[in-house]
């Protein structure tokens, strides 16, 4: 599958985040033509079952949460993963991606307007 990404931002640097089943995929650069796997480019392992996975957890949240209780929730999700899944606790990569308030609604509302009064 081909992609190409343009920046549609002039002020902020473009971000691109691959999302991969397995280790066992590869990428082709149209610039070069060199195809590589991606376990090139990241740490692959194999797991207690022989497995081949990059485990990858994403939390989604609004904004506002303390950095002391973010580390304690990747600490937490981490040591979850190692215990689920028999992986090496450095091969696990938990990310907190954060939204403002105004930007993620439940049922239409955006949260910074639900607990108002």
């Amino acid at each position: 599958m081909r992609h190409r990404f343009r920046n549609a931002s002039e002020t902020e640097p473009r971000k691109i985040k691959w999302i991969y089943g397995s280790s066992d995929a590869s990428r082709a650069l149209v610039d070069t033509g060199d195809t590589r796997p991606i376990a090139a480019e990241h740490a692959a392992f194999i797991d207690n079952n022989g497995d081949k996975r990059m485990p990858e957890i994403v939390v989604y949240a609004v904004e506002g949460r303390s950095a002391e209780q973010k580390k304690k929730l990747m600490a937490g999700i981490t040591e979850a993963v190692v215990a689920s899944f028999g992986v090496e606790r450095d091969r696990v990569v938990v990310s907190i991606v954060e939204t403002k308030a105004d930007n993620k609604a439940r049922g239409g509302v955006p949260f910074s307007e639900l607990n108002k009064s």
